[in-house]
């Protein structure tokens, strides 16, 4: 094993939520505490507790120490070559409100999961997390010799890291967000982008090509001008070039 890399596949559950109160400063000085009061006579007891809640005033609220998962990298794969994508929560469910998030009313069950694998993103059911991210052994089918036989054997996909959000930054994230509309250079910049897109799937759309090919068969008389009509033949003059690989399409120009 020495000198080789080496691909730990074993099973491990970890928590959607996560208390790291116990990890912190606050909480070792707060654990030390119970135990000296703990070892202590009853005397010095009533000093160390005395002591301690005047301590306990100046840690922070027990919702700071919450933390909630928010995304997971995966690798799939062995150490020699493999695949990461990324499996990401939403922080805003797609049709929220203002009144909402402002009266800190988000509902953790509205946001959903999606797994972003290269260019595919999809949505899926968190339910699936633990089977796609844990590790440990599967059952798999394969075929010897024309006979199916069933092997459990290790996966070769799991989790390769965690993130997890603080809860309350959530929260305040999301109020931010929705405080604050888009920039008017970036909307227009977005706005003129889509209807540019929108344009040429109706302009290179076979429909419409078909249906201006039957208006110049049928000799219809449009009530616009010249001008109009020069323009509108250019553009399928363009339409035309683009489709000249679909042979009917040729023939019918």
């Amino acid at each position: 094993m020495y000198q080789r890399k080496y691909k730990i596949n074993d099973y491990y559950e970890f928590p959607f939520d996560l208390n790291l109160y116990n990890y912190t400063k606050d909480g070792r000085n707060n654990n030390q505490k119970l135990n000296q009061d703990f070892n202590n006579s009853s005397g010095n007891t009533t000093k160390n507790d005395n002591n301690s809640s005047g301590n306990d005033n100046n840690m922070a609220d027990d919702e700071y120490y919450n933390y909630k998962l928010t995304g997971i990298i995966v690798h799939s794969g062995s150490t020699e070559s493999g695949h990461y994508y990324s499996l990401i929560k939403e922080r805003i469910p797609r049709n929220f409100n203002q009144s909402t998030i402002f009266n800190n009313k988000l509902n953790d069950e509205d946001l959903k999961w999606y797994r972003f694998d290269d260019r595919l993103v999809e949505e899926i059911d968190p339910k699936d997390i633990p089977h796609e991210c844990y590790g440990g052994k599967h059952y798999i089918s394969i075929k010897e010799n024309s006979i199916e036989k069933t092997l459990y054997e290790d996966k070769f996909y799991s989790a390769y890291i965690l993130i997890y959000q603080r809860k309350d930054t959530i929260i305040n994230n999301c109020k931010k967000i929705a405080k604050n509309n888009i920039p008017k250079t970036i909307f227009n910049k977005i706005w003129g982008k889509n209807l540019q897109y929108l344009i040429y799937q109706n302009l290179f759309e076979k429909k419409y090509s078909d249906f201006f090919l039957s208006l110049i068969k049928n000799h219809i008389e449009l009530n616009i001008n010249h001008q109009i009509i020069l323009e509108n033949k250019n553009n399928h003059n363009l339409i035309k070039n683009i489709n000249n690989n679909d042979e009917n399409n040729k023939k019918e120009w």
